[in-house]
């Protein structure tokens, strides 16, 4: 028996034209393929042009970016960080703040690789903490208490005078501490906070500093210390407000944003410090 003829066989051989093969699938595919694409990039297109016109970062949990805050009066409770995940909402909202909206980003504004960078380091700095769990480091967060999402964040944790760094000291630092001289004398270390820009000017950073504050008497510390730059007027305001006074103005090496990469930056710093 022979092999039947295929279909084009057949035709050739009855002189009728063969049906023409259909590429329809293929082209379809094309096409869906094409949509998706162009879509894709319509949507990036959208964020991109959000993002620089509302100045909200892109680290910043998608929960907390939607929220507006001025539709309602916040109100938050303070906890700590409990998870890495903490520690790394933690990490974006001081990045945010600092670096993307506050002093800094209008002294040294940074590339979308050093926000990358300088994101990084507060979560290992955050995570840090968390992991440690001990009475020698807190890491205190405000969370609102409507979304569930933190606002705003920093670190105290336990130091002594000579790693604290004051090399210039001025006569009101030598008076006050003139009952805890010794290098060893413990100090509550206050240092990465910062407040989300879009939950501003709501007593945030003041709730976090008194929490800080009970934190540091329970530990037993006699004061509490910390550097702002001396320029950055509203941090020194509120630290003034909270009953810190300047003990020393001197140059430290702060790590900023350069031309390409972060690099330490010699500035002129603020020592306060507030007797408990």
């Amino acid at each position: 028996m022979q092999p039947e003829l295929d279909e084009h066989k057949q035709a050739l051989l009855s002189n009728t034209p063969a049906r023409p093969r259909s590429h329809f699938p293929l082209r379809s595919l094309l096409i869906v393929l094409s949509l998706g694409i162009a879509a894709v990039a319509l949507v990036c297109v959208a964020f991109t042009i959000h993002h620089h016109k509302h100045g909200n970062s892109p680290h910043l949990s998608c929960a907390l970016r939607e929220i507006d805050f001025n539709s309602y009066p916040i109100n938050v409770s303070i906890s700590f960080v409990q998870s890495p995940e903490d520690a790394r909402k933690c990490a974006a909202v001081v990045t945010e703040a600092n670096f993307q909206t506050g002093y800094d980003s209008q002294e040294h504004p940074a590339s979308e690789q050093q926000i990358q960078q300088i994101t990084g380091i507060l979560f290992r700095s955050f995570n840090r903490c968390f992991q440690q769990r001990t009475a020698r480091c807190l890491a205190p967060t405000a969370i609102d208490t409507l979304s569930g999402e933190i606002v705003g964040c920093g670190i105290v944790d336990v130091t002594d005078l000579k790693v604290w760094g004051i090399t210039k000291p001025t006569r009101d630092a030598l008076l006050l501490f003139q009952n805890a001289t010794e290098p060893s004398t413990k100090l509550s270390h206050v240092y990465n906070f910062g407040v989300s820009s879009l939950a501003r000017n709501r007593g945030i950073g003041t709730a976090l500093m008194q929490k800080s504050e009970e934190w540091a008497k329970q530990v037993n510390t006699t004061q509490m210390c910390l550097e702002v730059e001396q320029e950055n007027n509203a941090a020194i305001g509120l630290y003034s407000k909270l009953g810190f006074v300047s003990v020393a103005m001197q140059q430290m090496a702060l790590l900023k944003p350069g031309p390409s990469w972060l690099t330490n930056i010699d500035c002129d710093v603020a020592f306060m410090t507030k007797m408990l």
